[in-house]
């Protein structure tokens, strides 16, 4: 599903790390469609698993989805579980985490963010001189 953003904002990266952290910026509009986006889809995925006996299934490892520290892979129950904790305490959805989602889950729940556009920048720019 895709959703808007405004900007993406870059955090200077912490002590010890190598990386900076990025997040999307959105109205509050596209912030809601994709908090209820994740509720929903994390909603059903756990749902379904219990329903069908796989809960195991969810909180297990997995191959190529490495943690930092010591800590075991990201298993999907993690996974989903941290994008939803995000966004439910109003945090802006920070880059990886959408990546995270989007690479361990099937392409129906995928989530897609792109730059929020003026309808027509060019008439805009020229008309609003």
């Amino acid at each position: 599903m895709q959703f808007k953003y405004k900007t993406i904002r870059e955090m200077a990266p912490r002590p010890g790390v190598k990386f900076a952290t990025r997040y999307y910026k959105q109205s509050s509009h596209e912030y809601t469609r994709l908090s209820e986006f994740v509720e929903t889809t994390y909603e059903t995925i756990v749902e379904a698993a219990h329903s069908q006996g796989l809960m195991e299934e969810l909180e297990e490892p997995l191959e190529g989805f490495r943690r930092t520290g010591k800590q075991a892979n990201y298993s999907i129950l993690q996974i989903l579980d941290d994008l939803y904790q995000q966004l439910q305490l109003g945090r802006d959805a920070p880059e990886a985490m959408i990546a995270r989602w989007n690479r361990a889950l099937p392409l129906q729940f995928a989530i897609e963010l792109v730059e929020d556009q003026p309808p027509n920048p060019v008439f805009n720019q020229l008309y609003y001189q």
